[in-house]
């Protein structure tokens, strides 16, 4: 049996439903008065394929809502009629847009619509400006509307597994976002603009069909992480750059400059005189070895932040020596 408003709120606990059968009666009155209890609504992982507005609309107080994983079509109207509601999360379900008066819900902050059946961007969100953090991951979306400009008060915007190839340059007039989550999808380039997303914290592009990378986008100095593996731009990076074995002359070289031998033009060939000043240094500061034209090149993978993603270059003079 499930309990009535008067027990939640005498209990002051979170209801959390597990029952496969509807719950739509959880907070009605006996004397049809709306319950402004609970503040937190869990109906998680339910067989429920309706959400009423007429049941949510009873709810006045409710602050976060929690329908995951249930079999919802469509949340249904009366959610902006709830002026308290900060957080929806709506994962787990086939939803294909949202309710017609969705963008009156003037106090949502996260809205978490991941895994459903999106196949175009909500157009009511352009109409949210106050929204926070906006996930909308393993959808089918392949494009982002210029109006997103719109949504200035993003500071998360999550689009990881979609199916995007392409971003408009207004994502540029985001002010205030500083986590941007592009991975998993089929894009080729980056639009400049992005590089003018001075307050952006953290970047996410792997998985994607990236060839390069506008420059200025490391002059952004806010930017801590930025992930590019699994993009042509990292793998074709590493497999042109796979080492060469060295001659021997190049060997004999190395042993003449490595143990300071002696040589001058009197005693030796002027095209072994000048091969032999060719030699360049280690970029290993451990090391005082030599290399020509072979040497060994380590790719090491880091950010402004040392967490490995941006490829950089060194050229060793051979696979032993190696510095972290």
């Amino acid at each position: 049996m499930l309990p009535s408003p008067m027990d939640l709120r005498a209990s002051g606990k979170q209801y959390e439903s597990t029952d496969p059968v509807s719950t739509l009666v959880l907070s009605r009155r006996q004397d049809g008065q709306k319950a402004d209890y609970p503040r937190k609504l869990n109906i998680s992982r339910n067989r429920l394929q309706v959400l009423p507005g007429d049941f949510l609309s009873l709810l006045t107080g409710l602050v976060e809502l929690d329908i995951t994983d249930n079999r919802l079509k469509s949340i249904g109207l009366g959610l902006s009629n709830l002026p308290h509601l900060k957080v929806i999360d709506a994962r787990g379900n086939s939803l294909h847009g949202l309710p017609e008066d969705f963008s009156r819900c003037g106090s949502l902050e996260v809205l978490n619509m991941g895994e459903n059946s999106l196949e175009v961007f909500p157009a009511d969100l352009l109409a949210m400006p106050d929204l926070k953090q906006l996930y909308l991951g393993s959808n089918t979306i392949a494009k982002l509307p210029v109006e997103i400009k719109k949504m200035t008060g993003l500071e998360v915007l999550f689009l990881g597994a979609n199916r995007l190839l392409c971003l408009p340059d207004e994502i540029a007039e985001l002010p205030k976002l500083v986590s941007l989550t592009l991975c998993h999808n089929q894009l080729t380039s980056l639009p400049l603009a992005v590089c003018e997303m001075h307050n952006l914290v953290s970047l996410q592009l792997h998985n994607n069909r990236l060839e390069t990378l506008p420059p200025a986008l490391l002059q952004l100095r806010k930017l801590h992480e930025i992930s590019l593996r699994n993009n042509p731009l990292v793998s074709r990076f590493v497999r042109e750059h796979i080492d060469e074995v060295p001659s021997m002359m190049e060997l004999a070289a190395r042993s003449i400059r490595n143990a300071n031998v002696p040589y001058s033009k009197q005693i030796l060939p002027r095209m072994l005189v000048d091969y032999l000043d060719s030699s360049q240094r280690c970029d290993n500061p451990e090391c005082q070895g030599v290399y020509f034209h072979s040497c060994y090149r380590q790719v090491k993978f880091v950010d402004f932040c040392g967490k490995y993603r941006i490829p950089f270059l060194h050229y060793l003079c051979s696979p032993q020596c190696h510095y972290n």
